[in-house]
């Protein structure tokens, strides 16, 4: 059903592409004959009183959720979406991840596979009407073209794997000329790694694509947990930063302390409990009879 995932799913990718360059896979899928417009409008009506959670609308001037009370309203909330596409916005519908078995089943193979956590949000756009504005993204990507035509333009990666906080909207002058120009159809599949900037633009039909967001476990995330977990054993760490505080002797003190503590920590394990953790701490959104 979805060749693009043998090919992802292996070694060579992780060595020669992950988290390093893009890669076009066509005519590699066959989700669109699964999921499709017809689908999503199903999904528009049947979370009515909801939508204001799960579609963001990109317009030439702002971006804003749909109207959340209803009660209030002339109109309902995926009349105020269909209008808004008819007046060439661009629809962002989240948590497909949750609520629609075919991409659910993707996302499951994709955490098992590599690790971390995976999200879906659809992209909606009008015919001729550019998308997002150029920008990089702290997570990787699979985009899987269900509907029409839509022109992807990639440039240089400018951050390696890049944290929420460094994802930017980029001035296209500034960063000059997109290194590729690519044309995804129905059953095309991009990978875009992390911090890779790039934008889209519909060419004379209206397209529908979903992106499939790959967050995979960083080294920063691991000390983040371990001085966490050291915390909870030493209260020392836990002592109050205050503007009386002696001097910078006492944190240098306490940094030397933490540095030696970690050199003693079982990467093993670390990684094991990490990995709990998450995933206990995770809403349980897909369904284990696809795996």
């Amino acid at each position: 059903m979805n060749i693009w995932l043998n090919s992802v799913l292996n070694k060579d990718f992780i060595d020669n592409i992950f988290d390093a360059n893009s890669k076009l896979y066509s005519k590699s899928s066959l989700l669109h004959f699964q999921f499709n417009s017809q689908q999503v409008e199903q999904y528009l009506i049947s979370h009515e009183g909801e939508l204001h959670k799960y579609v963001m609308i990109y317009d030439q001037t702002e971006n804003y959720h749909v109207h959340a009370n209803t009660k209030f309203s002339q109109k309902s909330q995926v009349d105020t979406i269909r209008e808004r596409f008819q007046y060439d916005a661009t629809l962002k519908i989240e948590q497909l991840e949750r609520r629609q078995q075919e991409i659910s089943a993707i996302c499951c193979k994709l955490e098992t596979f590599f690790g971390g956590t995976t999200f879906v949000k659809v992209f909606w756009t009008p015919a001729n009407k550019k998308g997002l504005k150029v920008h990089f993204d702290p997570v990787s990507a699979f985009i899987i073209q269900l509907e029409g035509e839509k022109k992807w333009f990639l440039w240089d990666k400018l951050e390696h794997n890049p944290t929420q906080q460094m994802s930017k909207v980029l001035d296209e002058e500034t960063i000059g000329s997109p290194r590729e120009e690519l044309l995804l159809k129905a059953g095309d599949v991009l990978y875009i790694p992390a911090g890779m900037p790039h934008r889209a633009e519909c060419t004379d039909t209206s397209s529908l694509h979903i992106t499939i967001g790959l967050s995979v476990c960083k080294v920063f995330d691991l000390l983040h947990f371990a001085v966490e977990q050291l915390s909870h054993k030493n209260a020392i760490f836990r002592h109050s930063i205050t503007p009386d505080l002696p001097n910078c002797e006492f944190i240098k003190a306490q940094l030397d302390t933490a540095i030696n503590q970690l050199n003693n920590v079982n990467a093993e394990q670390l990684i094991k409990s990490y990995t709990l953790a998450v995933n206990a701490s995770r809403p349980n959104i897909h369904n284990p009879l696809l795996l």
